[in-house]
C-alpha cells in the first residue's frame, strides 16, 4: 500500500546540497541549507524525488549540472539534464 499523506521528518537530512534545518510554515516545505550558506524554503517532495538539490550556485559558478543517461532501446542512448521521470505503461 502507497504511503500517501505519510508525515516525513526531513529535519537533519542532506539532498544533494541542501541540509534541512526544520519543517517551515508553509504546507510541504521545509527550511533548508544550500552548502553556499544560502536558507530557502524548499518543497519536501521535491527534496525527496531529487528535483530539488541546491540553490543553483553550481550552475551560476560554470559547473554542468547533474544528467542521467537515458536508454531509448535498440542501442539508442540520450543524456539528459537530471529530472525525476516516471516511467508510465499504457495497455491497449
Amino acid at each position: 500500500m502507497p504511503n500517501i499523506g505519510k508525515a516525513y521528518n526531513l529535519t537533519g537530512m542532506k539532498f544533494g546540497s541542501w541540509t534541512v534545518l526544520s519543517k517551515a510554515e508553509t504546507v510541504g516545505g521545509w527550511l533548508c541549507r544550500c552548502s553556499c550558506k544560502v536558507e530557502r524554503i524548499v518543497n519536501g517532495a521535491n527534496l525527496r524525488n531529487g528535483t530539488s538539490t541546491g540553490c543553483g550556485h553550481a550552475r551560476r559558478k560554470g559547473k554542468p549540472r547533474p544528467t542521467v543517461e537515458c536508454n531509448l532501446g535498440k542501442g539508442a542512448k540520450v543524456t539528459l539534464p537530471h529530472v525525476s521521470i516516471q516511467h508510465k505503461t499504457f495497455s491497449d
